[in-house]
């Protein structure tokens, strides 16, 4: 869905909401974690209005309540939940408000960066995500505090347990980094999910389009009075006030003879009374030119949706978080053999045949080799985008056989795709690893996307360990109905 795309055509995200506060929450009555809350499924989550068309495009929807982290991906027909994940946040109730008060914040986030465990201390398991709390909301209603991140651990989940961060299980975390785009992907966190019909939802969001498109034509059109009435009183942004605003944007009017604006098509989110609008702008007039992420925060006043805040960044965001080291996966998901405690009797001598049935797993206990696996792929994944032939190659069994081409035939067709194509995005989503018929077999829904081609469908991948390595000798791709040919 392109809408904005060129100069005629704006485009928005919807962000974070003016944090309120939310009732306390009786913790006398945690959530079962076994339980997974049911939504109508004529309903939608209301924070969620548009993720853009970026692909992939997805976001992550925190209940307090239920101590559940849901993502949540955009397709044609709306927002669709694909993965719930089980996690923790702060132990006291309500949004965070001032440091050490261990309190979860209330709100639409960001990721910015992401941490690995080599560089953490162990209580934040195997990696950790910062957000960019406090964000334009959170300061102008004076929430103090930082470093709120959603992380892994060194301990066993539980619920309302942290100082303030979403921390989940390492293997989780592990399998939610792949849904992760820095800058891009948001994290919406509430106490309570409110629901809406996509009726609803959907007027909802064309009307923040249509009044992003009038925005952008009276900016172009330097019609100073319609473009400041998008604004509120209340504005802040870069040291100036409403008036102080308008002085600086009659000051550019005059200076330029020309002004053009861009919008990418834009991420929509929603939180309580506040609603953030996140996109890719380029800016050019006759003596400047400009290109970044844009995000205006807007609130309601009398019915109407105004202009509380304006933020910039230089950069567009999106990077995929780089994949977790063989190394590091096995530290944290191997299974540890228990050291018997100081004193405890000593086990007797095994027997030959107690040692044989542990040589020779069950048919389907990957349990061991999971964890290398997983880095195995991300590895595959990483070197086929960053289009590195010889490491993405190496991947590959000297055995391998796939749509008539062997081994060489392969490099010289990956070859010929990486110089036709400048940019390559790959995402691996339901991941399934499992051992049938004396094989390992690896299947997921791939996401392709270049410059010149996307495609969405089933891959499956046969695994063979050569060398202590594990390398692909056979692969297929299955494109799901009406998606382009591809991957």
């Amino acid at each position: 869905m392109r809408f904005l795309k060129n100069l005629s055509t704006p485009a928005l995200f919807l962000g974070p909401f003016l944090s309120l506060f939310f009732a306390p929450l009786a913790h006398s009555a945690l959530p079962d974690f076994k339980r997974h809350p049911e939504a109508s499924p004529v309903q939608a989550p209301s924070n969620i209005l548009y993720l853009g068309d970026q692909e992939p495009s997805y976001a992550f929807l925190v209940d307090k309540s239920e101590q559940r982290l849901y993502v949540y991906r955009q397709e044609a027909e709306g927002q669709k939940l694909i993965k719930t994940f089980v996690c923790s946040t702060g132990e006291n109730s309500l949004g965070k408000k001032r440091r050490g008060d261990k309190r979860t914040p209330e709100g639409v986030y960001f990721f910015t960066r992401v941490m690995e465990s080599k560089n953490l201390p162990s209580i934040y398991g195997i990696r950790a995500f910062p957000m960019d709390y406090p964000n334009f909301l959170d300061q102008i209603n004076y929430h103090k505090g930082d470093g709120i991140w959603l992380h892994g651990t060194n301990k066993p989940l539980a619920p309302y347990s942290t100082n303030g961060c979403i921390v989940l299980e390492n293997s989780e975390v592990v399998e939610l980094s792949q849904y992760v785009r820095l800058r891009r992907t948001p994290i919406i966190i509430v106490e309570k999910i409110p629901y809406t019909s996509p009726k609803e939802l959907n007027g909802e969001r064309d009307r923040v389009r249509s009044l992003l498109l009038e925005w952008k034509r009276s900016w172009e059109k330097k019609q100073l009075d319609r473009y400041m009435s998008f604004y509120s009183h209340n504005f802040r942004s870069k040291g100036m006030d409403w008036n102080g605003w308008r002085r600086y944007k009659e000051r550019l009017n005059q200076q330029y003879r020309n002004i053009q604006i861009t919008i990418d098509p834009p991420i929509i989110l929603k939180h309580n009374q506040n609603t953030v609008a996140k996109f890719f702008q380029s800016y050019q007039s006759d003596r400047f030119f400009s290109e970044g992420t844009k995000r205006l925060y807007f609130a309601t006043e009398g019915g109407d949706l105004k202009i509380i805040g304006e933020e910039w960044e230089v950069h567009r965001g999106g990077e995929a978080p780089p994949p977790i080291s063989e190394a590091v996966l096995a530290a944290f998901l191997t299974p540890k053999t228990p050291i018997p405690e100081a004193g405890a009797a000593s086990s007797p001598s095994p027997s030959p045949a107690s040692l044989k049935a542990k040589r020779e797993k069950p048919e389907g206990d990957l349990s061991q080799e999971v964890p290398k696996i997983q880095a195995f792929l991300a590895t595959w994944k990483r070197s086929w985008e960053t289009k590195d032939l010889n490491q993405y190659m190496d991947c590959y069994s000297k055995d391998f056989r796939a749509q008539g081409k062997k081994w060489e035939q392969w490099r010289q067709y990956k070859k010929h795709l990486n110089a036709r194509y400048r940019q390559i995005q790959v995402s691996l989503e339901d991941v399934k690893i499992q051992r049938k018929d004396g094989q390992t077999l690896v299947s997921f829904r791939q996401i392709y996307r270049s410059d010149g081609l996307k495609s969405i469908g089933q891959k499956n991948l046969t695994l063979r360990e050569e060398k202590k390595s594990w390398k692909i000798i056979r692969e297929s791709f299955s494109r799901f109905k009406g998606e382009d040919r591809g991957g």
